[in-house]
């Protein structure tokens, strides 16, 4: 629309509001849309069908049967497995963490494993609020053969807290379990089983306490090792699933620094500040699985600022992409604007504890599939051959195959699905990726730097050779500069002659010691320019006593004639008609002026306004200029009078838009008339397009200084006033008369 290409301001405001107001729309489609649907997906509460289903899959998995066999460790020259069938149950005594406590009648389970839908089978609950405590047992027999000494237990990633015990004792723990709960289920466990609770020959028992929220699983490797191995299992896992963690945080930092700082320095280049987005989301991202500290408070709240970052960095990435790549296209990052919006405010605003994991899903859905048009980005570039397109595409793409893993990852983790894909969908690779992601940018990066190098080079080059061609140029030119600065200064000192000649013509013209009977009178008038536009007159005619000021648009040599035009056409009507009414004057000298200003062919007019002065004190004034100020002795306060009128040299005939006043001077009062140049002069120091009202001198500036020095003489009121200038910048010309009733 027209409108807004005029007003790209309100452009942008219009889309924010389209963005923020659809979110909203959305987000409450969808809320409702989940209450409506929720209720009839297949319930296994309320259908038994659906509970059939699962009660299948249960026998298929074995969560029934007899209990588990024990692990017989014969030897500890390597790792032995705890894989297979754990008993479980899916409630909360402490009692089993006990090594005699009879857990035959508990289901099975294997692992590592999500155990969510053994949770869902048994708790017939696939839609309420997912958080509890479950128990996991497992036997093991440890050999006479083995020498009595500490044993390593490794027992993976378990989501989200855990307390495991060893016969009876407590032996370890990751995470804290509610009302102070804390997720550590990306972290690795490691315990050391002490040779004091060991029991050789006979049954040892591992039970492990669980606490799961949204999700609950136990992967990784599960085995009971010699110190030697148990030691490499731990070091090698908390540098592959924390370690590194930490060092991508360490790496994108500085690059975020680096990033922001050129975004700053270059506004234009807005895909710095798109990629610093993407890196603080992806560092959320990335301390989420490494974090040794609760910063959440609560799980829900860690699931929602999960669910925040995951839209942030799949929706900045696009934008990096288009830019970095030059693809426009607005309405597409609009589109992508709307979506994170409306995820934002589900996730914010009405995710709760029962819809953490349907709406979950549902964004993991969206913006991973949004992971396939990030890849087509890339297909897109390489086939137009957009920039850094042959650096940035393959690093891009690794990154955007990530995305989608993790995202499947964190999907299967909602569903409470276990894959069995090797070590697909098992870990995250989110920290890899972003490693992959700095390299990419840092190529790209590196080859701008050398790209404005390599100009700066060839700048230099040709600079050299245009600076020899111009030193040539320059040598001729200054000869030809000699002979016409000559000339110059013979034009300057004639062009100055005559300055000083019409400078002089306008101050014979101003009355130097101006008088009128009764009064005590002080003018004063300094140009702008050498010659002014500003003038004022005091003129005995014939008994008769007439004060004037006035000012031409404009300042200079024109407007200093004009102003000699002016006022000797006044004393001219006045010689032959000292009777003259005040608006019949000005009547009378438009003519004349409007005429003579169109043959000199200039585009002013002239602001004037003429007194005729009583020895009584009356005055009776016409004509349009700055207003009146009379000091009114007896209240000692200043009286602003407006004048009324038209300018004069615009149209021949004005005496109908002349308007006419009186007013009284008593003893003591002073009138005080100006021009503009007083009022409109502006504080020094101040900056043109960020100055206030309080920076220009003002009209009220001046009524206050009036007053105050309304009962001195009238020199001395002059005086003050131009002192009171000495903080302004005068602009224009300053001119005023002080006329002051005697007593």
């Amino acid at each position: 629309m027209k409108i807004f290409e005029q007003h790209p301001v309100l452009e942008r405001t219009a889309k924010v509001f389209f963005v923020f107001a659809g979110a909203i729309v959305l987000a409450f489609l969808i809320k409702f849309s989940m209450k409506l649907l929720v209720p009839v997906l297949p319930d296994i509460i309320t259908f038994e069908a659906a509970k059939t289903v699962f009660q299948a899959a249960g026998r298929a998995a074995g969560w029934r049967g007899e209990p588990p066999a024990p692990v017989r460790v014969s030897s500890l020259d390597r790792p032995t497995s705890l894989e297979g069938r754990w008993s479980i149950r899916l409630d909360d005594n402490s009692a089993y963490a006990s090594a005699g406590y009879d857990d035959s009648s508990w289901e099975t389970l294997r692992f590592p494993t999500i155990f969510m839908q053994y949770y869902y089978w048994k708790t017939g609950e696939a839609r309420k609020k997912i958080s509890g405590v479950i128990w996991i047992r497992k036997s093991i027999v440890i050999d006479n053969s083995i020498p009595k000494g500490d044993i390593g237990l490794i027992l993976g990633r378990i989501g989200n807290a855990d307390e495991t015990f060893f016969n009876g004792v407590k032996i370890g723990g990751m995470g804290s379990f509610p009302p102070h709960e804390f997720s550590m289920w990306n972290h690795p466990r490691h315990y050391i089983i002490p040779k004091a609770l060991i029991r050789h020959g006979v049954k040892n028992v591992i039970a492990v306490r669980i606490w799961y929220h949204t999700w609950g699983e136990m992967l990784g490797t599960l085995a009971i090792a010699g110190l030697d191995d148990w030691q490499i299992s731990k070091s090698l896992s908390n540098f592959l699933l924390v370690i590194v963690d930490y060092i991508i945080i360490a790496m994108g930092v500085p690059i975020f620094l680096i990033f922001i700082i050129f975004f700053i320095r270059r506004r234009s280049s807005k895909e710095y500040i798109f990629y610093c987005f993407q890196l603080l989301a992806g560092l959320v991202l990335i301390m989420e699985l490494c974090t040794y500290w609760n910063f959440y408070g609560d799980n829900l709240t860690r699931v929602k600022v999960l669910i925040v970052s995951w839209a942030a960095i799949n929706v900045t990435h696009p934008m990096f992409l288009h830019r970095i790549y030059d693809f426009k296209r607005p309405r597409l990052e609009l589109f992508f604007w709307l979506v994170v919006t409306t995820i934002v405010i589900l996730a914010i605003f009405f995710t709760d504890e029962e819809q953490a994991r349907p709406l979950g899903a549902l964004g993991i859905i969206f913006l991973t599939s949004q992971g396939l048009y990030n890849f087509s980005c890339h297909c897109v570039a390489l086939y137009k051959r957009s920039p850094y397109s042959k650096l940035f595409a393959f690093f891009g793409s690794i990154v955007v195959i990530g995305a989608i893993h993790d995202g499947m990852f964190y999907f299967l983790k909602l569903i409470g699905l276990n894959v069995n894909a090797g070590l697909l969908f098992k870990y995250m690779i989110f920290p890899y990726s972003a490693f992959v992601l700095y390299m990419g940018t840092t190529l790209v990066f590196v080859s701008r730097v050398v790209g404005m190098m390599d100009e700066i080079v060839d700048l230099n080059v040709n600079l050299e050779h245009k600076v020899k061609d111009r030193t040539s140029e320059l040598h001729t030119a200054m000869e030809e500069m000699e002979s016409m600065n000559d000339q110059l200064v013979k034009t300057r000192d004639a062009l100055w002659g005559e300055m000083m000649l019409a400078k002089k013509i306008q101050t014979v013209l101003l009355p130097l010691k101006p008088l009128i009977g009764g009064y005590e009178i002080t003018a004063t008038t300094l140009p702008a320019d050498n010659v002014g536009g500003d003038f004022y007159d005091v003129i005995n005619s014939d008994g008769r006593d007439w004060l004037v000021i006035g000012d031409v648009a404009g300042h200079g040599v024109p407007a200093g004639i004009i102003m000699m035009m002016v006022q000797t056409s006044i004393h001219t009507a006045l010689n032959q008609n000292p009777s003259l009414p005040p608006a019949k004057l000005l009547s009378v000298i438009n003519r004349t002026i409007t005429g003579n200003i169109r043959h000199l062919h200039e585009d002013t007019y002239v602001t004037i306004t003429v007194f005729a002065v009583r020895a009584d004190g009356r005055l009776h004034f016409a004509g349009l200029h700055q207003d009146i100020m009379v000091y009114r002795a007896k209240k000692r306060a200043v009286e602003v009078i407006e004048t009324d009128g038209f300018l004069i040299g615009v149209r021949d005939d004005i005496d109908d838009m002349i308007g006419s006043g009186e007013l009284a001077l008593e003893a003591g009062d002073c009138l005080l008339v100006y021009t503009d140049g007083i009022t409109e002069s502006w504080r020094k120091g101040s900056v043109r397009d960020k100055r206030t009202t309080d920076d220009m001198y003002g009209a009220q500036r001046l009524v206050a200084l009036f007053e105050s020095l309304g009962e001195r003489p009238t020199d001395e009121i002059r005086e003050g006033i131009l002192d009171s200038l000495d903080d302004f910048e005068c602009n224009d010309d300053v001119t005023m008369v002080i006329l002051k009733r005697l007593p």
